[in-house]
């Protein structure tokens, strides 16, 4: 995909909105992440995580927004209506981060930046 991913980070955006990170289509080309800022290293490798398998389904077209409506895999979703953990792109996101956040974590630690035990001071 030639799309372009911004993230953004916001002091308190979890206390405010009730989630860690979110990913929105801002246009055509752009992908927009808010993430906040105050996260633990562990939280921030986990919600980066969960958050880009988002990326990756709307770059792909798997995950679209058509003004308020939801789209999954070309199918209407009336996400109101179901729990945020039954919409079917968290489940995706749900089921790949933590393998995704094993894989940040193996190359922080093959490359130093972490411990075994932990992350390192900077």
């Amino acid at each position: 995909s030639k799309k372009e991913l911004i993230i953004f980070t916001k002091k308190g955006f979890e206390k405010e909105t009730g989630a860690a990170g979110m990913v929105y289509p801002y246009d055509e080309n752009i992908i927009t992440m808010d993430i906040d800022s105050q996260l633990t290293p562990e939280r921030l490798v986990d919600v980066l995580s969960h958050e880009m398998v988002h990326v990756k389904q709307l770059a792909k077209g798997q995950l679209k927004y058509k003004g308020k409506k939801i789209y999954w895999k070309g199918n209407f979703v009336n996400h109101k209506k179901l729990s945020y953990y039954d919409h079917p792109w968290e489940h995706e996101a749900w089921k790949n981060q933590k393998l995704l956040a094993g894989k940040v974590w193996k190359i922080l630690e093959e490359i130093g930046a972490i411990d075994k035990v932990g992350v390192r001071e900077l």
